[in-house]
């Protein structure tokens, strides 16, 4: 682990990787937690390190890492509602100590500390009305599943409806009745998914209680189960 996290510190710094010096105070390093907690991917995870600034080879250190540690479990734990799961290690570099707070995803977000922080490129902004919505509605696991394949290609089989569509198939055919579509998730919350059908183009949405959430080995990718049976 200590080698993963020496490569990312001497790397850029990225939308899920900041360096502060330990003099950033709390306010900051708060800033920076919450709005890793709210954005960090489910595969991932995001790196505070402290004592160093963007110009690493000026980097000073911290001057007491188990003082510090306490100060980031303070924050995490109880400035943060719901609590932040967080990870510290005590990394050398050159005669210094330095200190890396890693934050994985997090499914209980949003995290709160004041204001909904999130990572919009390498800055922490305060979550948009929006985005703090799809945060609430990323809590339910199916949301969740689903968000994670926003902006990307899915399989989708209907089965005993016409997608998009309110109409139903006579229920003595809806079990026989199964069409697939390639479909680029567009939207999901609490309610509904909204999607483009990639053969006709068509905008279309299914309430998220009709939604079966599946996987399509054989294209390696999420595949959505829409059926008023679900």
């Amino acid at each position: 682990m200590n080698e993963d996290l020496t490569q990312r510190l001497l790397n850029k710094e990225d939308g899920f990787t900041e360096r502060k010096p330990e003099g950033a105070g709390t306010a900051d390093f708060k800033k920076t937690l919450v709005s890793f907690a709210n954005s960090v991917p489910e595969d991932g995870t995001a790196v505070l390190f402290i004592g160093v600034s963007d110009d690493i080879e000026k980097s000073r250190g911290v001057s007491n890492p188990d003082s510090l540690q306490k100060k980031i479990r303070g924050i995490c734990e109880k400035d943060c509602y719901p609590p932040i799961k967080f990870q510290c290690q005590v990394i050398p570099y050159e005669d210094k100590n330095l200190l890396a707070v890693i934050i994985p995803f997090s499914s209980n977000r949003p995290h709160f500390a004041g204001p909904a922080y999130i990572r919009l490129g390498s800055e922490s902004v305060v979550a948009s009305e929006e985005i703090f919505q799809q945060l609430i509605d990323s809590r339910t696991s199916r949301v969740a599943k689903i968000i994670q394949w926003r902006g990307k290609i899915v399989t989708v089989e209907a089965h005993g409806k016409v997608l998009g569509n309110t109409r139903y198939i006579d229920e003595r055919y809806r079990g026989g009745i199964r069409k697939k579509h390639e479909c680029e998730v567009l939207e999901c919350n609490n309610h509904y998914v909204r999607m483009k059908d990639i053969s006709s183009g068509n905008q279309l949405s299914e309430p998220l209680s009709n939604v079966k959430v599946n996987y399509d080995v054989e294209r390696d990718r999420l595949m959505l189960v829409v059926s008023p049976e679900v």
